[in-house]
């Protein structure tokens, strides 16, 4: 996996458990700084970037793309610095980062594709615009109320915030709802057993499903 020393402890634990326990470690010296934060960042490089480099292929991003995002993952890790030794599922933590670099990314696409395509719109206005369309094309409320936009803008807004305040559970709903993967695949990453990981994801939408209702009234409008 990688050179960076393992704990009698951790040899002894599952091949999971053990993987998680060398994450958790390699946070704390990224959060410390110094040499040994540059031996933690090379040792989880060895072990993601070739993982998100397929993830990325897979949705459609050519070579070089994949790679610069790869890069930004790990650059955004870097960044981070001491919030890192809080983090308890590094892994969950990486693949969300990667999420976020990958939503970046598509954003900053489709706005140059339509500063290329489109008419210069009036100031102030390509914002909402692009946001109705997005909510048009999206959610399917071409010629809906305007009481129903203003609502799946506050569920988009919740969502933003969840992202920021707890990643880690936001990674873990993503990777199902978005990315398809299964309740075992989320067990390997998250390096917990599979009826923990269901727990966690049950946990985590629950969640999620307080903070939208709190800030917006209910789910489903």
């Amino acid at each position: 996996m990688n050179d960076s020393p393992v704990t009698d402890r951790a040899l002894a634990q599952s091949p999971a458990a053990a993987s998680a326990a060398a994450e958790r470690e390699a946070f704390t010296r990224l959060a410390a700084g110094g040499a040994a934060a540059e031996r933690a960042i090379g040792s989880l490089y060895d072990e993601y970037a070739a993982r998100f480099r397929a993830f990325l292929r897979m949705r459609g991003l050519a070579p070089q793309q994949a790679e610069d995002l790869v890069q930004d993952v790990f650059v955004r890790l870097i960044e981070a610095g001491p919030r890192l030794k809080e983090v308890e599922s590094p892994c969950a933590y990486l693949w969300c980062t990667l999420r976020n670099a990958l939503t970046d990314h598509t954003r900053r696409v489709g706005r140059e594709r339509r500063r290329l395509a489109d008419p210069p719109a009036s100031a102030g206005d390509d914002d909402g615009v692009s946001f109705e369309s997005w909510l048009e094309k999206t959610a399917g409320v071409a010629g809906a109320e305007p009481e129903r936009i203003d609502h799946l803008e506050c569920v988009a807004r919740a969502l933003d915030r969840f992202r920021r305040q707890d990643p880690e559970r936001a990674a873990a709903i993503e990777l199902v709802a978005l990315e398809g993967f299964e309740g075992r695949e989320l067990a390997v990453l998250l390096g917990r057993s599979y009826g923990a990981a269901r727990e966690y994801l049950s946990q985590a939408r629950k969640a999620l499903k307080s903070l939208v209702e709190a800030l917006c009234g209910s789910l489903y409008a």
